[in-house]
């Protein structure tokens, strides 16, 4: 017979590592919202005192840009890692968990370039309809 408290065990790991990352996604979703209600009752406070807000200041772009950019890296470099790892040990199936992470990433760095290359194409415009 089987140790149940080993079966127990091996449960635990399973629900466990499974849900450790929908619980790192709603922690980070959580401060998220928290940071965005602080910003929108600053800008709130602002208007009510009769002070301007730089519309530009409402949508934190840049600071996403960026957070994407840092996303794309690390995953595409957890993708590769783990490509690595499995072209090393000669384990296709390390190879082929190394495709998610990796076009993950690189779908992140494609975003961010698209982000940047439309932003500035908007600041070519905006000094185009100045300089006229």
């Amino acid at each position: 017979m089987s140790d149940p408290m080993n079966s127990l065990t091996g449960l635990m790991a399973v629900v466990l590592s499974l849900s450790m990352p929908v619980v790192m996604l709603l922690i980070i979703l959580k401060y998220r919202a928290r940071g965005e209600e602080r910003r929108q009752a600053l800008y709130l406070e602002a208007l009510r005192q009769g002070k301007s807000i730089d519309l530009a200041a409402l949508q934190p772009d840049g600071q996403r840009r960026w957070a994407n950019f840092r996303t794309g890296i690390v995953l595409a470099m957890l993708g590769l890692g783990l490509l690595v790892c499995g072209m090393i040990e000669n384990e296709r199936d390390w190879m082929a968990a190394a495709c998610l992470p990796m076009f993950t990433g690189l779908g992140f760095l494609i975003t961010f370039w698209m982000q940047s290359r439309a932003q500035r194409a908007a600041a070519a415009r905006t000094a185009a309809v100045h300089d006229a």
